[in-house]
This record gives structure tokens, C-alpha cells and sequence, in this order.
């Protein structure tokens, strides 16, 4: 075999292989992206459940409930941000997968079929940050500052027991409205 075609095979090949890797993380960059969203909700689940729980309340004085907030503000911007860098970083590995599209030339009629693999207008167009963005990473960006704002509000509903109270109040949520500061 010639050398110029066995380096030409050898750079086809090399070429798909890349273009699988960019598709890879790509799959693997979308789950993320879910999966930050589930993490951070599940972490706002869990200190509802902890600020709800009946052992927990004697404990929840001023300075705690503080200290709660702080984390939980923490949280939501650390979530947010991870999903705005794992978005851009999804933009990048699109573009990756784009310009290997192009150089594969998978946009062109008569290539590998008669019809061109990709549409022809998207030859051109580089994926910008936009791209999903308002369906997509908004909507968990919402998820997570919204549950998490839940958290931070029962945080501060929650009245802890008095112990006076010869009622045992089981309810978190029923409390919440009623309850002071303290």
C-alpha cells in the first residue's frame, strides 16, 4: 500500500475517532447537567427533612438557622454555576463534533449517500451557548434556585418546640405559616 494512502486512511480514521469521542462527551455532558440538577434538589430535600424532623427542631436556634442559609445560598450558587460551565463546556465539544462534520464533509449530497447525512444550512453555523439554553439549562437552573429558596424559607418557618409544649407537633408544613423568627 502506498504511503500517502495508508496516511490518508490513518487520518480518516484518526478523525472518526475524535468525532466519536466529541459525541461521547456530549452524551456524557448532558447527564451531567441532569445530574447536578437531582444532586442539588436531593440536598434541598434532605435539609427539609432535617429541619422538619422533630430531633432536629430543638436544635434549630438563631445562629443555625443562619448558618443553613449560608449553605444553602452556597449551594445554589455552586449549582448554578456548575450548570453554566457544563453547558459551555457542551458548546465546545458540539463545535468539536461540528467542524469534524464539516471536514468529513457529511453536509455534501453524493458523499456517503445520495442525501446529504446533516442538513446543509448547519455546514456553516457554529452551536453558540444559546443553544439549549433557554429550554434546557434555564429550566434547571430554576429547578435548583427554586427548590432550594423552598428550603431556605421552611428553614426559617420551621418554629422550633418550646419546652413547655406538652403537644407534640408532628406537621412541619402545618406550623410553617404560623411560626415566628426565634
Amino acid at each position: 500500500m502506498h504511503k500517502d494512502h495508508q496516511d490518508h486512511k490513518q487520518r480518516h480514521e484518526s478523525l472518526l475517532a475524535l468525532y466519536d469521542e466529541a459525541w461521547e462527551e456530549i452524551r456524557r455532558l448532558r447527564e451531567f447537567e441532569w445530574k447536578i440538577a437531582v444532586t442539588f434538589v436531593s440536598l434541598s430535600g434532605g435539609f427539609v427533612v432535617l429541619i422538619c424532623s422533630d430531633s432536629f427542631k430543638p436544635l434549630l436556634t438563631y445562629q443555625l438557622r443562619w448558618i443553613l442559609t449560608i449553605v444553602q445560598v452556597s449551594a445554589i450558587c455552586f449549582g448554578t454555576y456548575s450548570l453554566w460551565k457544563t453547558h459551555e463546556y457542551l458548546t465546545v465539544q458540539r463545535n468539536i463534533r461540528r467542524t469534524i462534520e464539516h471536514v468529513l464533509n457529511f453536509h455534501e449530497d453524493g458523499v456517503f449517500t445520495q442525501d446529504s447525512l446533516l442538513p446543509s444550512p448547519w455546514k456553516d453555523q457554529p452551536v453558540t451557548f444559546g443553544f439549549q439554553a433557554l429550554g434546557l439549562l434555564l429550566p434547571l437552573v430554576l429547578i435548583v434556585l427554586s427548590v432550594q429558596a423552598l428550603a431556605i424559607y421552611i428553614t426559617w418557618v420551621v418554629p422550633a418546640p418550646r419546652h413547655s409544649d406538652s403537644k407534640h407537633r408532628s406537621v412541619c408544613a402545618s406550623d410553617a405559616p404560623h411560626s415566628r423568627f426565634r
